[in-house]
C-alpha cells in the first residue's frame, strides 16, 4: 500500500484529469470548478457523517478553515513556482483579482 501522500497525489491527479478531460468536451473551465467544489462538499459529507448524516455548523466551520488552510498553501506553492521562473508574484492575476463566479451555480 502506498504512503498517505501517496495515495494523496494520485487522487489529485485523477481528478484534475478528469476535469480536463471535461474542458476538452466543452464544459466551460468555471462550471467545472464549482462542480468540483460541490462534490467535495458531498463528499466530506458522507467521509465525515454517512449517507444518512449531515455536518453540523461547527463541523461546516472547521472543514471551510481546513479548504481555507490548503488553498493558501496551494498559493503559496504556485508563487514560489512563478519566482523561481522569474515572475513576478507581488500583485494577483488580473484574471483572480476580484470576485469569482465559480461554486455559483
Amino acid at each position: 500500500m502506498s504512503k498517505p501522500s501517496d495515495q494523496h497525489n494520485q487522487a489529485v491527479n485523477r481528478l484534475i484529469e478528469s476535469a480536463n478531460d471535461l474542458k476538452d468536451k466543452g464544459f466551460d473551465p468555471r462550471v467545472i470548478s464549482a462542480a468540483l467544489l460541490s462534490a467535495a462538499g458531498i463528499y466530506t459529507t458522507y467521509v465525515e457523517a454517512g449517507n444518512d448524516g449531515f455536518l453540523q455548523d461547527d463541523g461546516v466551520d472547521k472543514l471551510t478553515e481546513i479548504f481555507r488552510q490548503q488553498l493558501a498553501h496551494i498559493q503559496n506553492l504556485k508563487k514560489e513556482e512563478l519566482r523561481k521562473a522569474g515572475h513576478k508574484v507581488d500583485q494577483p492575476s488580473p484574471r483572480t483579482h476580484g470576485q469569482s463566479d465559480a461554486g455559483q451555480t
